[in-house]
């Protein structure tokens, strides 16, 4: 924002250079960016008195003017502008001066005359009638009244303001003011501040006499009020204001739109005005906006709105944009007679979502967004009065209407002056934080070793001890903080055990031939609909976001399974044949099924693989090797029934009685709702378990002494029948006897009849103390079979 010092100097009274204060606002927390001095591009340019004027003899358009520049002798320059005369007062370039237009001005000779400089327009010095009044006419700038002569001439029309641009941070809108910045000021220098003038007289009529204003979303809208202004006096808004309002970048139009912005950028309070004749039915309602209902604003675009954005509606229709822009005929005309006054508070986050979305920011918008004072509204209807009063632009109504909802109490923070000691590593005494605190206008109260803060609503950013610590510290002086060695025992610095597993895994991922992807950590409501979920799925219970991006990324997501089937889908329309991607990062479980909570953060693994070359058993077997990278050995795939699978293609991970996550076809219904051609395996671990079972004693065994004795078992079973239970009855039933068991060949054909397939197992039994006899492997083996043909309704193949 850009502020002048002598619009500060209003209400606090400074009187250091503008080095020293833009260093010291800094040193307080206020971030300026920079300043400029006005006039500043105008150097040698001083006050001159015409003390006589002589016809040029050889030129009857030229005039010699004799001028005191405050020097001993008087000095002539030749001029050819007819407004001059003998004691006027006016802008003197001395040799050597370069004007702001860039023109070098050197002593010279005019028809035969010596010359020694060059009398000023105002348009050469870029000065215009909103710095000094008829700066603008034809011809030589005259001054008003007496000067000194040979003083600068910026001196002597008051155009040497320092214009100080401060950068606002999100976090303190009551500073994006000229009143938050001379608060700063005041509490910087410990010195008194002036509050502004909000007194006015009121007329016969009254507001409520004229309009009728009705808030439908007051939660889009907590707080609303207008006043009407009548017999208004449409004219060129006072000089002092105009200049001002130029210094702080924003263009003078007339006494009524500048009101307007001169209270904005005063009190930070965005106001509008309204002309009354075009409200019709002479009603005002805040509501939103129906869908593609359009207007057309102010600058003469037409924009069409949604039940997103917040308009300020007549009877018929939307006259602007509510905290935004007003529309084409809520402008100030000449023949205005009748002002409708609106200073109104709107949601920050609807504000911000509305100016995106539109395209369409201004001054009012940058200030909403980021959150305004609700109490402020009225402080800002009230300077506005005392304005049109001061300026005569017409007569106020009795009272005003106030459709309030907001808190506009004061807040009360409690806290412990010795916490506050012990955080910022001082000692200061209660009055010491006491005095601090009361610069900035926060009313303390000690009781005991407890400090009661008061905190003025426009301080929305403090909120807690810790905000209050931040206050005193900034305004005792960061610099008076001690410096002070560190001091404790040196210690080596490392990774956690979980940093440094979730670090093997990813380099396991890495070595198997996968790319690691990235993506946000959000997801959208579709999602559940695109993988077949139900609401009943504990997926779909996930954690709403306040304010989010978009629709897309409403909801912190329960599964990784989104972002990677979208990242398969872009490497296969970039023609990325073999795609195999893994992602390492956390989904955001409710507690409890609630979303009130903050959610557990669980770390999770996800790979997909969409390629010729891949299958369910190439993936399994990557995480075989997963788990068998944490001595985990006996891990079961089992039989699963997950919407977004393949049926029958699927198997659930479990190692004794935790589900480590699954692997499985994505289902094809889900494919093509991420548009992803082709066949396509995914799997997702829960690595925070996954690290919890991690085995860190690993169990050698010696090398057998005595032989082994395979033997070959083939069954017919079930075509749907799994094969990890049956592994599992054959582990059983052999006993420390069988070494291993493991299927080497599944057969369906034409030898096979319908509905069965044959299974082989591969059986290894060898004892660690004896050599086996053939007839204690022979009753193993039988024991196996009957088990199979009994429990699994097998049948030995022959």
């Amino acid at each position: 924002m850009l502020a002048p010092m002598s619009w500060i100097k209003r209400f606090t009274d400074i009187n250091v250079d503008a080095d020293k204060y833009c260093n010291d606002m800094i040193m307080t927390g206020s971030e300026v960016e920079g300043y400029t001095k006005q006039g500043e591009d105008i150097n040698k340019v001083v006050v001159g008195r015409i003390n006589k004027i002589i016809q040029h003899e050889n030129a009857d358009r030229l005039k010699i003017c004799c001028l005191d520049i405050g020097v001993s002798e008087d000095i002539q320059i030749v001029t050819g502008a007819d407004n001059v005369f003998e004691g006027a007062y006016v802008p003197v370039a001395l040799g050597g001066a370069i004007l702001p237009n860039g023109l070098k001005i050197k002593k010279g000779k005019l028809r035969g005359i010596e010359s020694f400089g060059m009398l000023c327009s105002g348009e050469e010095l870029n000065i215009d009638d909103s710095i000094y009044e008829n700066a603008g006419y034809d011809g030589i700038m005259i001054l008003k009244g007496e000067h000194t002569p040979g003083m600068k001439i910026t001196e002597a029309i008051d155009y040497d303001d320092i214009i100080i641009d401060f950068k606002t941070y999100a976090n303190r809108p009551d500073t994006l003011s000229v009143i938050g910045l001379a608060r700063e000021t005041s509490a910087t220098y410990n010195l008194p501040f002036v509050k502004p003038c909000y007194d006015y007289d009121e007329n016969e009529k009254r507001t409520s006499d004229f309009v009728d204003i009705i808030i439908q979303d007051k939660d889009l809208c907590p707080r609303y009020i207008g006043k009407i202004v009548y017999d208004i006096k449409i004219e060129p808004s006072p000089l002092w204001m105009q200049k001002l309002l130029s210094a702080a970048d924003v263009r003078p139009i007339n006494n009524i739109v500048d009101i307007t912005n001169f209270v904005m950028l005063e009190t930070g309070q965005p106001m509008h005005a309204f002309d009354f004749k075009y409200v019709k039915d002479n009603k005002i309602i805040v509501r939103r906006a129906k869908d593609n209902e359009e207007i057309t604003t102010l600058d003469g675009k037409k924009y069409k709105l949604s039940s997103d954005n917040l308009v300020i509606a007549d009877g018929e229709k939307p006259i602007a944009i509510a905290g935004i822009m007003g529309g084409e005929n809520s402008c100030i005309y000449n023949d205005t007679k009748v002002i409708l006054f609106e200073s109104a508070n709107f949601n920050s986050y609807n504000i911000r979502r509305s100016s995106r979305k539109l395209g369409l920011r201004t001054e009012s918008s940058s200030r909403y967004e980021k959150g305004i004072d609700p109490a402020a509204c009225e402080r800002g209807i009230n300077r506005a009065m005392h304005l049109f009063e001061k300026l005569g632009a017409g007569k106020i109504a009795e009272g005003m209407c106030d459709i309030n909802y907001a808190d506009v109490n004061e807040r009360i923070i409690n806290v412990d002056f010795n916490k506050i000691n012990i955080l910022l590593g001082q000692k200061l005494t209660q009055s010491e934080m006491k005095g601090i605190l009361k610069r900035i206008f926060i009313d303390t109260i000690v009781k005991g070793d407890m400090l009661k803060c008061t905190i003025p609503t426009y301080r929305s950013d403090l909120g807690n001890s810790a905000d209050i610590a931040e206050e005193i510290m900034r305004l005792y002086g960061y610099d008076k903080i001690p410096s002070i060695l560190p001091s404790g025992k040196d210690v080596m610095g490392g990774r956690t055990d979980k940093q440094k597993n979730i670090i093997s895994i990813r380099n396991m991922m890495i070595s198997m031939g996968l790319f690691q992807s990235m993506s946000y950590s959000f997801m959208s409501p579709s999602d559940f609909t695109k993988l077949n979920l139900n609401e009943d799925d504990k997926l779909t219970n996930a954690v709403k976001i306040s304010n989010p991006m978009g629709e897309d990324y409403s909801l912190m997501r329960t599964t990784l399974v989104p972002s990677m089937l979208t990242s398969i889908a872009k490497n296969k329309n970039h023609n990325i044949s073999d795609v195999k991607l893994f992602e390492l990062d956390r989904v955001f479980l409710p507690i409890d099924n609630t979303a009130d909570k903050l959610p557990a953060e669980i770390e999770m693994l996800c790979i997909g693989i969409n390629s010729n070359d891949e299958d369910f058993y190439t993936l399994k077997g990557r995480l075989e090797v997963l788990f068998e990278g944490f001595n985990l050995y006996n891990v079961e795939f089992l039989n699963t029934n997950i919407p977004y699978l393949h049926p029958g293609r699927g198997a659930q991970i479990k190692y004794n009685d935790k589900i480590l996550g699954y692997v499985g076809e994505v289902h094809p219904d889900a494919a093509e709702n991420y548009q992803v051609q082709g066949k396509t395996i995914i799997a997702e671990i829960n690595i925070s378990i996954l690290i919890c079972l991690k085995l860190d004693k690993i169990c050698v065994n010696p090398i057998p002494k005595y032989p082994a004795i395979p033997r070959d078992l083939a069954v017919l079973l079930d075509a749907d029948q799994n094969a990890g239970p049956i592994i599992s009855s054959i582990k059983k039933i052999g006993g420390s006897l069988l070494e291993s068991a493991a299927i080497f060949d599944v057969y369906q054909g034409s030898q096979i009849e319908e509905g069965k397939k044959s299974v082989a197992f591969s059986l290894v039994f060898r004892s660690h103390d004896r050599t086996l006899v053939d007839e204690e492997v022979n009753d193993k083996f039988n024991s196996i079979l009957q088990e199979l043909e009994k429990t699994y309704n097998a049948k030995l193949r022959m």
